[in-house]
């Protein structure tokens, strides 16, 4: 009898991680075949702040844009930071080793003065498929930074003069 129920328990453990990859692995794909953003040769997204319930709401908000992003990034922490195995899956975390607050050292890594970079304060949740295109049809049209109330874009040159963020 307990020889069935542990066969029974390791049988429906199985079909749990089966599934539950299988259906990762689809949503990621499902992402992956999105366009990316024309006109512009890079674009990052990185979530400020990473709190466990809220980086997933924000990740998975970025998944559901209507166009795929270059890389999506947020601070390193490991103790508050544990996104689920979907938003850890496509999410890269940094540190600030030198402590120059998260805008410069987002540009410090990223080499090329061109690539844009989406500034989303943790938790902010995208109201339709289209916003984060939109706003960078708007940042592309006037070549100036944009900003909301939880979200900035711009790029390395825009980024000179900024107070530590």
């Amino acid at each position: 009898m307990i020889l069935y129920l542990f066969l029974l328990v390791v049988f429906l453990t199985g079909c749990y991680l089966y599934f539950s990859k299988n259906a990762i692995n689809s949503a990621l794909r499902h992402y992956m075949n999105k366009k990316e953003f024309q006109g512009i040769k890079k674009v990052v997204v990185f979530v400020e702040g990473c709190d466990l319930t809220d980086i997933n709401k924000t990740v998975n908000s970025i998944l559901l844009q209507s166009i795929r992003v270059s890389e999506i990034a947020t601070n390193k922490d490991g103790k508050t930071c544990k996104p689920s195995p979907q938003c850890d899956a496509v999410l890269n975390k940094y540190g600030d080793p030198f402590k120059k607050g998260i805008v410069k050292s987002t540009f410090e890594r990223e080499m090329d003065a061109e690539t844009v970079v989406v500034f989303i304060k943790n938790g902010y949740v995208f109201k339709d498929e289209d916003e984060l295109e939109n706003l960078l049809k708007m940042w592309k049209n006037a070549k100036s930074i944009v900003e909301t109330e939880h979200i900035k874009i711009m790029n390395s040159n825009q980024c000179d003069g900024l107070q530590k963020s």
